[in-house]
């Protein structure tokens, strides 16, 4: 910005943006299969997530956990270990609470969260794509399949089957509750207690229907 106008028309410019998550989950699983090593479809993709828009990043954490590998197939639980990312079970069962307007479970699930030293943007971070694959499933049923390949086979039964509806719980898998998990994620780093916008959100959604 302090070059003058007459310079700047006679340059070229590049602009070079961030990753998306789609990228880095391809670049990990070509670089983990140059390497000798399977990354499973969902380890792939919570790798680029972790990765948060950094190449860097992305080879760090995935170098950590073929170090860690102790065979040639790398599984999600394998980089869940390694990383300290939650786990899948702990994600779903805060996604129970929302579905079935059970407070209690989810703010358990919140407080086993905290109590790993689990970070609360990563955790809002797979809360918000599991909800967001529950509703694309429900809404979009041509998503089907780029879904089934992104998580593991236990997790798209467990997504599918609410997205059926049969497990929906008055319906507060909604858009308006993934809108309002949305919002609590944006707050995560702006209070001194990381769950709180989580559980207001939670608490929320809850009272929804009531």
């Amino acid at each position: 910005e302090k070059l003058p106008e007459t310079v700047v028309s006679r340059c070229q410019t590049f602009t070079f943006k961030k990753p998306n998550q789609a990228i880095l989950r391809e670049l990990a699983i070509g670089v983990a299969k140059k390497e000798g090593f399977t990354l499973e479809a969902s380890a792939a993709d919570l790798v680029a997530m972790l990765g948060d828009g950094s190449f860097r990043d992305m080879h760090g954490i995935l170098q950590k956990v073929i170090a860690a590998s102790a065979d040639k197939k790398i599984s999600r639980a394998e980089v869940e270990i390694v990383t300290g990312a939650p786990r899948a079970t702990l994600v779903n069962s805060f996604i129970d609470g929302i579905a079935e307007g059970n407070i209690e479970k989810g703010i358990a699930a919140l407080h086993k969260a905290a109590e790993d030293n689990i970070d609360m943007n990563v955790f809002a971070k797979l809360v918000l794509e599991k909800m967001r694959f529950i509703l694309l499933l429900s809404n979009a049923p041509e998503m089907k399949k780029v879904i089934e390949e992104r998580v593991s086979g236990e997790d798209f039964a467990y997504l599918n089957g609410l997205a059926s509806g049969a497990s929906l719980g008055g319906k507060k898998l909604s858009f308006d509750a993934l809108t309002e998990i949305l919002k609590a994620s944006q707050l995560i780093g702006k209070v001194f207690i990381p769950e709180l916008p989580l559980e207001m959100a939670l608490m929320k959604i809850a009272q929804v229907g009531k």
